[in-house]
């Protein structure tokens, strides 16, 4: 999934021939087709989340992209920790660490993403294992946005959140919610996209994919979204 700009996200289909542009105002939904060329960094088996940049003729390139390390304006890089269990984030300008988070014993960190629209702001989601699980499906999950300045916690949401990425005005953030047959560190999202609105709380899905279904079919999305 990716985002177009502030009123457009997009989506490619499972054989990265085709990107689906999703309006959020009218639901009007356009396709466009993804040449060879522009999908030539793509990985159909591994893609987490994807970068697109534009060109001057309307065409589109695209890129895998995981938990970006640096802020927009590269004064600050995010790491997380060797055990999952943290954050540290460092200014580039002066090598010196100004936020460290180490999560509660047994809490990890599934995934991080700055702002694109303030630079100072960097959301990262917790989670936990579910005990009595197989899958090392995460439950207790929550999405934080953090000011890497003053460390202060700017909002704090509870919910399925996966493969987070926000809209280019920093308004949004779209997701996959993490109830699912498979692991939710990163890779095996079954549910369509959903988007939070930051400003109201609000969470709006495309749709559902049922959670149970006869045992000889297989159901699932391609988890590629984007806004555009």
């Amino acid at each position: 999934y990716f985002w177009y700009d502030a009123q457009n996200f997009g989506l490619l289909s499972e054989d990265l021939k085709t990107a689906y542009k999703i309006n959020l105002l009218t639901g009007t939904v356009s396709l466009q087709e993804v040449t060879s060329e522009s999908a030539r960094l793509l990985d159909s088996d591994w893609i987490h989340g994807l970068s697109i940049t534009s060109d001057n003729n309307g065409g589109y390139s695209f890129d895998d992209m995981w938990s970006p390390e640096n802020s927009k304006d590269k004064n600050f890089t995010a790491h997380r920790k060797s055990d999952w269990d943290g954050i540290t984030v460092i200014n580039n300008l002066t090598n010196e660490i100004i936020w460290d988070l180490t999560t509660p014993k047994d809490v990890y960190i599934n995934e991080y993403s700055w702002s694109p629209a303030n630079n100072n702001l960097l959301a990262y989601i917790q989670g936990k294992p579910d005990p009595i699980a197989i899958d090392f499906i995460v439950i207790d999950v929550s999405l934080n946005i953090i000011d890497v300045i003053t460390g202060k916690i700017q909002a704090s949401y509870s919910g399925d959140f996966g493969r987070i990425e926000w809209s280019p005005d920093g308004k949004m953030i779209l997701f996959q919610n993490t109830a699912s047959l498979y692991s939710n560190y990163g890779v095996g999202f079954l549910d369509a996209p959903c988007i939070l609105f930051l400003n109201s709380n609000e969470k709006k899905c495309l749709r559902s994919i049922p959670k149970r279904i006869p045992e000889e079919y297989e159901l699932a999305s391609t988890g590629i979204y984007k806004w555009d």
